[in-house]
């Protein structure tokens, strides 16, 4: 398929924009800079204007759009919220009028509402799945549930099936340096509820949404099955999250707070790529 990816340049993008071509896509990356992998075709494209966004949408079977502020404080609350808001709306509305069947949305846990605010409430219940209220107060959590209000709305009335992927932490240093380090504090990492994607399994997500048959708007969690802590989940639950009052796995062990059974089960999606296989 010609699948065009936004934000090919980025960390997650080149890892996607590589993935998709490892397994034959032929990929077009837009992005503002140019790819540092010198990948091509690659188009310097600006999504806040929607021009060439029709251009390179013709023919395309699918679009990855990762292009974002990718969390708050970045830049000022107003453009954080209305920049990846604006963004999302100018793909789909591409998409749409090429005829673009599938687009696939770079979503958050951020949706949820934990990860940059409520102040240190507990959610309903853990691992968090899908059906979790989402509620958000911070500028890029958001723009991630508007973005999927936007693609509830564009499959009503649009030839086209819509994958988010709400993804929490994404692990860029195969070597898990960073994880490693961060294990000494794992109240820092309570707002994500001790969960984490390497890039190379988020890549591998965003292909399978790419990819696979089904209809409407689908939202998936993606995660890796274990936190990114060594001490298990329920004692880091008694210490950070006392007011919790459901858990919803039998499980012991060192279990991620993101469940994600359901791109199991629909996308066949497994990570792979996990700190214990190297710490």
């Amino acid at each position: 398929m010609k699948i065009v990816v936004t934000g090919g340049s980025g960390q997650l993008g080149q890892a996607v924009v590589r993935e998709l071509c490892e397994h034959g896509h032929d990929v077009l990356s837009l992005d503002r800079k140019p790819h540092p992998n010198g990948h091509r075709p690659s188009w310097s494209v600006d999504l806040l204007n929607p021009s060439a966004l029709f251009e390179a949408c013709e023919g395309a079977a699918a679009i990855v759009h990762l292009a974002a502020h990718i969390a708050p404080n970045l830049t000022t609350d107003c453009a954080t919220f209305n920049d990846n808001v604006n963004m999302t709306y100018n793909v789909m509305r591409a998409a749409s009028y090429a005829g673009v069947g599938r687009v696939v949305l770079a979503s958050s846990i951020a949706a949820y509402g934990y990860l940059y605010g409520l102040n240190g409430e507990s959610p309903d219940y853990l691992p968090v799945d899908e059906n979790h209220p989402c509620r958000p107060t911070d500028p890029y959590g958001l723009s991630k549930v508007m973005a999927e209000r936007l693609a509830d709305a564009f499959v009503q009335t649009e030839r086209m099936s819509i994958a988010s992927l709400r993804l929490p932490g994404v692990n860029y240093d195969p070597e898990f340096h960073r994880i490693n380090h961060l294990m000494k504090d794992p109240g820092f990492r309570r707002p994500g509820f001790w969960s984490y994607i390497d890039v190379r399994d988020a890549a591998i997500v965003c292909r399978l949404a790419a990819e696979t048959p089904f209809s409407g708007h689908r939202v998936y969690n993606a995660a890796a099955p274990s936190s990114n802590m060594r001490e298990p989940t329920r004692q880091l639950i008694e210490r950070f999250l006392p007011d919790l009052k459901e858990i919803r796995t039998p499980a012991d062990g060192n279990w991620s707070g993101i469940d994600c059974s359901r791109a199991e089960r629909e996308l066949g999606f497994r990570a792979m790529h996990v700190w214990e296989d190297i710490l």
